[in-house]
């Protein structure tokens, strides 16, 4: 019985044994970022009805949709370049005691919209036809460079070496040397335990580096930002090498 439970704890100790390396390490990240000007950008907006009657909530929005995109055709985007997906319909109903849900007020209806301009000449005039049209909301566009690809390659590479410069310092200043890659990611480390961890790297904080548009006003300026940041990011796990021997200090 005895020796049924030694070797029960032992499998458990292997099994749960910690996936972290069992020789010295060290683990560093590195990162690398680059202002470009944008040539490209994605304006995303809601078009969203309501009406006590289902069938006119719907109109509004086919209705409402037709003249944005007549209006959006107009400014010289190819109809190609405007897209609308997942229509949703809901009740609206009276609220009662303790929220209950009672009679239908109404319904909303709802209607997702994505223009995609592959040059930036006509966003400022698509930004305020979007924003003139009532019935419109959740508002947001994204900038990006065609050349964003080749950008995050170099940035990649960059990131590589500040990881490994890092390395270097760090080795120098407790007296050892660098050996070689263990693991390399350009996903975050959460723990040392996880190894390589969750969490995307190798993208801008915020996609495109946009924000989401002010309300309309007449004095509110809509203009194309004149750089955004890209950014890239890499982790590694380097194996440490020989201690460096040092002359007594006399």
């Amino acid at each position: 019985m005895r020796t049924s439970l030694l070797a029960l704890l032992i499998m458990t100790v292997q099994a749960t044994a910690s996936p972290v390396p069992d020789f010295p390490f060290i683990a560093v990240s590195g990162q690398a970022s680059k202002e470009v000007p944008p040539d490209k950008a994605t304006i995303n907006f809601t078009v969203l009805c309501h009406d006590a009657d289902s069938e006119v909530a719907v109109a509004s929005i086919n209705k409402t949709l037709k003249g944005l995109v007549e209006g959006i055709v107009g400014l010289g985007i190819s109809k190609n370049a405007i897209t609308a997906d997942n229509f949703f319909k809901w009740a609206v109903r009276e609220k009662g005691e303790n929220f209950t849900q009672l009679k239908i007020l109404g319904y909303d209806a709802s209607r997702e919209v994505k223009v995609t301009l592959s040059t930036v000449e006509h966003y400022t005039s698509v930004v305020r036809l979007i924003l003139a049209t009532n019935g419109v909301t959740k508002i947001d566009s994204k900038f990006d460079s065609s050349s964003r690809d080749k950008i995050e390659a170099e940035l990649l590479a960059s990131a590589c070496m500040d990881a490994k410069r890092k390395a270097n310092l760090m080795c120098t200043g407790v007296g050892t040397t660098l050996g070689d890659v263990f693991a390399i990611s350009d996903r975050n480390f959460t723990t040392l335990s996880d190894f390589i961890g969750f969490g995307h790297g190798l993208s801008d904080s915020d996609p495109f580096g946009a924000a989401p548009l002010p309300g309309l006003g007449e004095e509110v300026p809509f203009f194309v930002p004149a750089k955004f940041e890209i950014q890239a990011s890499v982790n590694v796990l380097y194996r440490l090498g020989s201690t460096v021997k040092r002359e007594p200090t006399k």
